[in-house]
């Protein structure tokens, strides 16, 4: 199927309603104005943003899926697009595979490792044997139950021998909030909110495979001795069923050319993401069912995580 003609889509942008499933000063927010940027300069328009914040990302989901028109998109991440449809499924009034269309991965943001500024220790290996000597649980925080960062503590649980614990903090600044406080141990947070609160908690490593910027001393999970151990936080665009295949394809190729701009590049690279875009829809829609199956292997494991 050949995408419509750029016109077209133009019409589409300047009717659009972005939805936004986290608050700003985070990744998903970043991405949706680094989008919205690069569409206002393509298109001359200013996109309009949605926030619809809680819920796991199902009340965006249902916004984007309930809405009444083919103008609203979402931004969505590996949290409310491939994490949720799973752990959360007995939670959704709708089917996501038929109702949520993937255009395009948009970026990629690393997430940075870190422990309390006082705790003891230098490096990866020293938190875990810190947590070895003192009680065997590794505590760490997340937003909620469900997300990519209870993936990596059960695996760097799994490889250290020890018991990872949840501490289910509502928000990223809830995270960081508990590893102050020093009732947890380690917090995955992604890079743009990392950058944002240097000076805050100590860093000891990075996820992905590429040392960062703004953090230009700290090694790769793989340095550090976890190879294989590092999910990095995709960012991508969706749209609902009511958006007609052509003006998928149309948007598709319309978003891949801003988000590959220079512009666009230089603003996801200020907080050390990447500008990271699918060749197709078809291909983003199967690398995320590529994930659910991940996830399904490991959704008896996420669901008994121990809390603390």
């Amino acid at each position: 199927m050949s995408p419509i003609p750029i016109a077209d889509v133009a019409s589409i942008m300047r009717q659009a309603r972005l939805v936004v499933p986290f608050p700003p000063g985070g990744s998903t927010a970043h991405t949706a104005a680094v989008l919205a940027d690069a569409l206002e300069r393509e298109f001359g328009n200013r996109v309009a943003f949605d926030y619809q914040i809680g819920d796991f990302g199902l009340k965006a989901l249902r916004t984007l899926v309930h809405a009444d028109d083919e103008h609203v998109l979402m931004i969505g991440n590996i949290i409310t697009a491939s994490m949720t449809p799973v752990i959360r499924r007995d939670r959704m009034d709708f089917d996501f595979g038929s109702e949520v269309v993937p255009v395009t991965r948009l970026g990629e943001f690393p997430s940075i490792l870190m422990t309390n500024l006082s705790a003891p220790v230098n490096d990866v290996a020293g938190l875990l044997q810190f947590c070895e000597r003192r009680d065997r649980v590794l505590r760490f925080g997340s937003d909620f139950l469900g997300t990519f960062v209870d993936v990596d503590a059960i695996e760097i649980g799994r490889r250290a021998g020890l018991t990872p614990a949840l501490h289910e903090a509502g928000s990223a600044n809830g995270v960081l909030a508990a590893l102050i406080a020093g009732n947890i141990d380690m917090a995955l947070l992604n890079v743009a909110t990392a950058t944002a609160n240097k000076g805050k908690y100590k860093p000891l490593a990075v996820s992905g495979q590429r040392h960062l910027t703004g953090f230009p001393n700290l090694p790769t999970m793989a340095e550090a001795g976890f190879d294989g151990i590092g999910v990095v936080q995709w960012q991508g665009l969706f749209a609902s069923r009511r958006l007609r295949p052509e003006f998928v394809e149309g948007l598709h190729e319309a978003v891949v050319r801003v988000m590959n701009t220079q512009a666009a590049r230089l603003a996801m690279e200020a907080v050390d993401a990447a500008s990271v875009t699918s060749t197709s829809p078809a291909a983003f829609a199967a690398e995320i069912k590529g994930e659910m199956a991940r996830w399904e292997s490991m959704k008896a494991q996420i669901l008994a995580l121990p809390r603390v």
